[in-house]
């Protein structure tokens, strides 16, 4: 526009008029139509190929234009523009270069350093973005799931998105399914999940969406989350084309989208993680051959559950039911906070060298499937989702965006793995280990500085009650490490369930106690450690 027509539209307000004209490095022409203070950017080639779809948008967003001499009158001046600004447009969320990043509701994270203008022209939604405190969202996770192996995997799952463009190209879009009965917290915990991007008031499963769609529904909502999370509430509601031929799995696990009559051009690429609940595993209730539904299981983590996914109850809650009343009410009041730490993290990485972070996320992949025995691979790209998810909860840990007394990202995803394994037939071997397990290597990795390691013919002093030694430590010539624990010091550190679990401990042939006819949890300790009385003795084999 001419600065004499910029200044007819301030004396016009009502005018519908181009606001700006861009024009990207591709030659691609966009323009942002105006009125008043309402804004929408059209691209220009579709207002030629599909002129019905954009003049709706902009009735829509901005004004109607119903006439065809108004519609006339605004080509008229998309045609007079002469000028463009040199402008990055991103077309839908995501990855924009390697350092920028648009979220779906337009805001937009790129380094201090980088100076160009950003316009995101795809429509926004403002149920992502930042609410509330994300002390106080970590403070919730922490209060509810911070020995839960399988909500800390769910959310380490759903900082996926962003880092799929980041890892090797092979890799599929990350897809979970979590089925079960009604009412174990599967729409709980999937909402905590999505409550890293955004949330919902107005809506009990925050950014979730519906499963009920076509199968021509899938990919423009899956391109509205991409390169971050998508949720699918209640699949039994699924479309019956979707659901016999399973193609919701293979559609959402390309990144392609399929090409119509006239299409020529190529799209972009649609990166995302997709978390999904239901009353029954999708693979059970389609009406596919069995070489299709095997080659749908390999494209997504079926985690099935009989009871409650937060199977213990957290220190200051009755129930595991009032636990995640309170974790739903309060990420529906904080949310969105964490994707922006987290690609806040992501860009000062990549400002260092994009290769760099490239290199890590591959050699962290890497370290996961070398834990994964070879008898345990059912599918190498399940096994990369699963590496993936890993990665990105070494990250999450290292910026410190989720709680610190979060177990071991190895040790949660190794755990369900297995039990996905459980499903397919095949029994937990190798590296397993069982929650009660992780929760102790946990305690003892979190007071490390406070036990004191020891050799059989050491004689220390017995320490005073007052003094702050955790216990004590003595490694065996056959790798095991041999713990002598205080015994109310360790009942603290395990909360609420601290009997059960060394109850628990004690099955599993780790807590050893004192035989006898009423066998008793802890044993008299031995003259090499500096406590006097009784003590909890645990064993821990090498993992391996």
């Amino acid at each position: 526009m001419s600065n004499k027509e910029n200044e007819k539209a301030k004396d016009n307000p009502d005018e519908l008029t181009i606001g700006k004209a861009a024009q990207t490095s591709r030659g691609e022409i966009f323009c942002e139509v105006v009125r008043g203070t309402r804004r929408l950017w059209i691209p220009v080639a579709e207002l030629a190929s599909d002129e019905k779809a954009v003049f709706c948008r902009i009735s829509e967003c901005v004004a109607p234009i119903l006439t065809v001499s108004n519609r006339n009158a605004l080509k008229k001046k998309i045609e007079a523009i002469s000028e463009f600004e040199n402008a990055l447009v991103a077309t839908q969320p995501g990855w924009v270069m390697p350092n920028v990043y648009v979220h779906p509701n337009g805001d937009v994270q790129s380094p201090d350093s980088f100076d160009q203008e950003v316009i995101a022209t795809f429509e926004k939604d403002n149920c992502w973005g930042e609410r509330g405190s994300f002390r106080k969202w970590k403070e919730a996770l922490e209060s509810t799931v911070s020995d839960n192996v399988f909500a800390q995997f769910l959310l380490n799952f759903g900082f996926t998105g962003p880092l799929i463009a980041k890892s090797p190209p092979n890799l599929l879009n990350p897809a979970i399914e979590l089925v079960g009965p009604r009412e174990i917290g599967k729409s709980t915990i999937a909402t905590m999940v999505t409550s890293i991007y955004g949330g919902n008031k107005a809506s009990e499963i925050g950014l979730g969406r519906s499963a009920n769609l076509t199968k021509q529904a899938l990919k423009p909502l899956q391109r509205t989350s991409a390169d971050a999370l998508l949720f699918l509430d209640e699949l039994n509601l699924v479309d019956g084309s979707v659901e016999n031929n399973l193609h919701l799995v293979f559609e959402h696990a390309s990144s392609d989208e399929r090409a119509r009559y006239g299409d020529t051009a190529r799209k972009k690429p649609v990166r995302n993680s997709l978390i999904m609940t239901g009353n029954r595993a999708l693979a059970d209730r389609c009406g596919a051959s069995s070489e299709v539904i095997e080659a749908a299981r390999s494209r997504f983590i079926s985690l099935r559950f009989d009871g409650p996914i937060l199977t213990r109850i957290p220190a200051k809650f009755k129930t595991s039911r009032e636990a995640a009343e309170f974790l739903k009410a309060r990420v529906r009041r904080h949310h969105g906070t964490a994707i922006g730490e987290f690609i806040g993290s992501l860009l000062k990485e990549c400002e260092e060298s994009d290769a760099a972070i490239r290199r890590r996320i591959k050699e962290l992949m890497g370290t996961f499937r070398d834990r994964v025995p070879a008898e345990q691979i059912v599918s190498q790209r399940i096994v990369d989702m699963f590496a993936l998810t890993y990665a990105a909860g070494v990250l999450v840990q290292e910026w410190r965006i989720v709680p610190k007394s979060f177990l071991d990202p190895m040790a949660s995803t190794l755990a369900v793995y297995k039990h996905a394994l459980e499903f397919e037939g095949i029994p937990p071997q190798g590296s397993y280990e069982s929650p009660s397990i992780q929760r102790i290597r946990q305690i003892l990795h979190k007071n490390r500085k406070r036990i004191k390691s020891v050799a059989t013919t050491d004689r220390p002093k017995p320490l005073p009650q007052i003094h702050r030694t955790f216990g004590y430590r003595i490694q065996r010539t056959d790798g095991s490490e041999h713990f002598f624990l205080e015994p109310s010091r360790l009942k603290t550190a395990l909360g609420t369930h601290a009997t059960s679990t060394l109850k628990t401990l004690r099955a599993e042939g780790v807590l050893i106690g004192e035989a006898g006819a009423h066998k008793k949890l802890q044993s008299k300790a031995p003259l090499y450690v500096g406590f006097t009385g009784r003590v909890y003795k645990i064993v821990l084999s090498p993992r391996t």
